[in-house]
C-alpha cells in the first residue's frame, strides 16, 4: 500500500509539475503579447506610408527631368505646338501616374513583408518559451525580437523610373514626328532642316 501511496505522490508531483510549467507559459505569452501589442494595422499602415513619403518627391524630380527632355527635344525638333507634343506630354503624365501606382504597391508590399516576418519573429520567441517555461527569459527575447521591428526602415533609392519612356518612347516618338519634314524637304529638293532650327508643324 505504502509503494502504491509512493506512486500516487509522484504522479501528484508530475501533475504539478506540469501546471507549474503551463502556468509560467501562459504567463510568457502575456508578456509577449504585451511586447509584440504595438504591431497592430496602424503600425503597418504607418510603414507602408513611409515608403511612399520617401519615394514620391524622388518620382517627382525623375517625371521632371523627363518633361525637360521632353520639352527640350520637341523644341529642337520644332515641335512644341505639335499634336506629338500632346499626345507626348500625355503619355508622360500617363507613365508618372503609373510608377505612382507601383509606388503605392511597393509601399503595400513592403508593409505585408514586415508583417510576415513580426509574426515569425513572435512565433520564434513563443516557441522558445514552450522549450524553457521561463517568461522572464520569454520577455526579454521578445523585446530583443521586436526591437530590430521597430526600428525606422531604410528603403533604397528608385531607379531610373523613366528610362524606357526617355530612351524608347521619346526618341521613337520624336523621330516619327519628325520624319515628315525631312521627307517633304528631300521631296523638295532642299537639304532637310538641321536640328536646332524652328520648325512649327501642327500635324
Amino acid at each position: 500500500m505504502g509503494c502504491c501511496g509512493g506512486g500516487d505522490t509522484g504522479a501528484g508531483a508530475l501533475r504539478a509539475e506540469e501546471a507549474r510549467r503551463q502556468q509560467n507559459i501562459n504567463e510568457g505569452l502575456t508578456e509577449i503579447e504585451g511586447v509584440f501589442s504595438g504591431f497592430n494595422p496602424a503600425f503597418y499602415r504607418g510603414r507602408e506610408q513611409a515608403y511612399i513619403n520617401y519615394a514620391l518627391p524622388q518620382l517627382g524630380r525623375q517625371a521632371r527631368e523627363a518633361q525637360r527632355k521632353a520639352v527640350y527635344g520637341l523644341g529642337d525638333r520644332g515641335l512644341l505646338q505639335s499634336s506629338a507634343a500632346r499626345t507626348l506630354m500625355s503619355n508622360l503624365g500617363y507613365e508618372t501616374n503609373l510608377q505612382k501606382q507601383n509606388i503605392a504597391d511597393e509601399g503595400t508590399r513592403q508593409a505585408q513583408e514586415l508583417r510576415r516576418a513580426v509574426e515569425q519573429g513572435r512565433s520564434q520567441v513563443v516557441a522558445q518559451l514552450e522549450a524553457s517555461a521561463n517568461p522572464l527569459l520569454a520577455k526579454q527575447q521578445a523585446f530583443a525580437s521586436a526591437s530590430q521591428f521597430n526600428a525606422p526602415s531604410i528603403f533604397q533609392p528608385l531607379g531610373n523610373l523613366f528610362q524606357n519612356f526617355s530612351t524608347l518612347y521619346l526618341a521613337n516618338r520624336l523621330n516619327q514626328a519628325y520624319a515628315p519634314l525631312i521627307n517633304a524637304a528631300r521631296g523638295a529638293g532642299v537639304a532637310p532642316p538641321i536640328t536646332g532650327q524652328s520648325y512649327a508643324i501642327r500635324r
